[in-house]
């Protein structure tokens, strides 16, 4: 089940993660994800070849070495266009 959505101030949604998105097959964070067991993805609600195709149960919004919780496409074919997420690797 996919939680409810809010604008942030940054412009991205916040989102309450307790579901499952597409995510990529790992991005790079800032190692708290994998301190509890999890690893670190690229996310967003929708399906997009190649890049998010793998379905994960995301658990809480991560950051990157920047600081930052947006990502990109590993392509870059759009600025700030999922949310990095923790979820289990399988």
């Amino acid at each position: 089940m996919l939680g409810i959505f809010a604008a942030s101030s940054t412009g991205h949604d916040r989102r309450d993660v307790d579901g499952k998105l597409y995510c990529d097959y790992g991005t790079e964070g800032n190692g708290d994800c994998e301190a509890n067991g999890l690893g670190t993805f690229c996310c967003k609600l929708d399906y997009e070849y190649p890049e998010y195709v793998i379905k994960r149960a995301t658990t809480v919004v991560s950051k990157n070495l920047r600081g930052t919780s947006n990502c990109t496409a590993p392509q870059g074919k759009v600025k700030d266009e999922g949310l990095i997420l923790c979820a289990p690797n399988n």
